[in-house]
């Protein structure tokens, strides 16, 4: 597994990509097969703090994972995807704020994490041929509310075989070291596939 890591300056370039739910499907010779939501068990909405406010307008917390083994063949892909998918959604039951979407309460004026319809846009995608690093991602866009807290993608490489795993999370909501915690819960299931 060997992470990819973006920086600041490569995001900037990037155009839109739509608003998670999967209405550009295809950028830089990256096809989206399909999307779907990854829900936690329960509802709940998270005030956020004075302290993570003011991150809502800096770039989200962004990981690519690349894996030459998994996921080669579509049956391999479709496999590595279920499991991923229940990995998933059994620690969002532990970290149910990714799950929701950044909202803004007018009565209140506060910014909250609103899991009231709570799940995680998962896409499915495949390559074929070489990408950037930054197709493989969802943008994740907090100057609109309700903005998605994280979205996910496992991207297929037909061509050389392996697999891609991303996942984008606002910084509002999720710190570094959170993050990397978060990763660990769910990344473990895939690396047997």
């Amino acid at each position: 597994m060997m992470p990819v890591h973006l920086s600041a300056p490569v995001l900037r370039r990037r155009r839109h990509l739509g608003d998670g739910d999967g209405s550009d499907l295809a950028t830089m010779g990256v096809r989206r097969l399909s999307v779907f939501r990854v829900a936690p068990a329960e509802n709940v909405k998270v005030k956020l703090s004075f302290l993570d406010a003011p991150w809502v307008v800096t770039w989200p917390v962004q990981q690519v994972f690349q894996y030459d083994r998994a996921g080669g063949g579509k049956e391999e892909f479709a496999a590595a995807v279920k499991r991923l998918t229940e990995s998933l959604a059994a620690a969002l039951a532990l970290y149910i704020p990714l799950a929701g979407k950044l909202a803004y309460v007018e009565e209140t004026r506060d910014l909250v994490v609103d899991c009231s319809d709570p799940g995680v846009a998962f896409f499915e995608a495949e390559a074929d041929g070489e990408v950037e690093a930054e197709s493989l991602l969802q943008e994740l866009d907090a100057r609109v509310f309700p903005a998605p807290v994280m979205t996910v993608q496992a991207t297929r490489f037909i061509a050389g075989g392996g697999t891609a795993l991303s996942v984008s999370a606002l910084h509002a909501v999720v710190d570094g070291r959170a993050f990397v915690l978060f990763l660990e819960l769910v990344w473990p299931p895939f690396n047997s596939v």
